[in-house]
């Protein structure tokens, strides 16, 4: 009788959990891999998908590590809460649905060295970045051959917001290639997204852009991969701030760095060096030189710009 009471009570209990005594579904989609999409239709990503981790590498932030699950055919990345639906159309392509974007992901088939890229081992990433950045041009440079009235209409749009009523002058590629020969710097390219040139130098890259409608701005970042220099060595990066600032021209930066003239202003990923304003006068605005880390990369951004 009191086993009949127990099958009972369980028996209720399950009924009254709404079935909570069920086992746990199993996820049915499996995407781990080297996979590729394009996102936004021209930018080229790659990911390389263990079963809880997502590494891709990308030139603006270097090497990047997402832990994630799989729960009831959906994806949520545990860094930044984000969550998006999985639709797997065979074993060499999967979709990824969010509320921000939608992208298509194919297998790449490749030697790529996935174990030494996810032990961080610098060989392998800077043989990985160069055949990265082969296989990044090619395929946009193919998706702009085969979506030709896109990449018209995206010229299109370019030539209008040019023509737009500006203050100042927002023709973005003009201006910047001109700048670079000015800096003497002849081999880049131009990101068409981001309306900026591109230099690349080994593994590491350099961005420009000059222009602006209601505000006419110059800036540079340098994105480094494989530096790995504590944020609390300031003397370091008082150092390389100043070398970048006469690198490139930004004298009023050096000229403050070398007088001992700057304030630093921490933030969540990293911090600022700030310089005053030389004359109030002259509608000149000094925005400081931003240090940024990324897991392995550090990013130096210098910049000022007309009102």
């Amino acid at each position: 009788m009191r086993t009949n009471h127990l099958i009972i009570f369980f028996i209720l209990a399950c009924l009254l959990t709404a079935g909570s005594c069920k086992p746990e579904k199993e996820n049915s989609i499996d995407i781990t891999g080297t996979w590729y999409c394009m996102f936004r239709d021209s930018v080229y990503v790659e990911s390389i998908i263990t079963k809880d981790l997502i590494w891709q590498y990308d030139d603006n932030f270097g090497t990047q590590s997402f832990h994630y699950i799989i729960r009831n055919d959906s994806v949520f990345i545990e860094q930044n809460d984000f969550a998006a639906k999985l639709i797997l159309k065979n074993t060499n392509e999967f979709d990824m649905l969010s509320q921000h974007t939608n992208s298509n992901y194919y297998r790449l088939v490749t030697d790529i060295d996935t174990s030494a890229l996810l032990q961080d081992k610098e060989d392998a990433l800077d043989a990985y970045i160069n055949g990265w950045r082969e296989r990044k041009f090619n395929r946009e440079e193919d998706y702009r051959k085969r979506n030709p009235k896109s990449t018209a209409e995206s010229d299109k749009i370019q030539e209008e917001e040019i023509e737009s009523d500006c203050v100042f002058n927002n023709d973005y590629k003009s201006l910047t290639t001109e700048w670079m020969k000015e800096l003497r710097v002849q081999t880049y390219s131009w990101d068409d997204v981001n309306k900026r040139t591109v230099l690349i130098e080994g593994a590491d890259s350099i961005y420009f852009r000059q222009g602006g409608c209601a505000h006419f701005g110059f800036s540079v970042e340098q994105v480094l991969t494989s530096n790995t220099v504590p944020l609390a060595d300031s003397t370091y990066w008082i150092q390389a701030s100043l070398k970048f600032a006469e690198r490139f021209g930004f004298d009023h930066y050096a000229q403050s760095i070398k007088a001992g003239k700057v304030n630093i202003v921490h933030n969540d990923t990293g911090f600022w060096f700030e310089v005053d304003d030389d004359d109030p006068e002259d509608n000149l605005f000094y925005t400081g030189i931003e240090i940024t880390a990324f897991d392995r990369a550090r990013k130096i951004g210098i910049s000022f710009y007309y009102n």
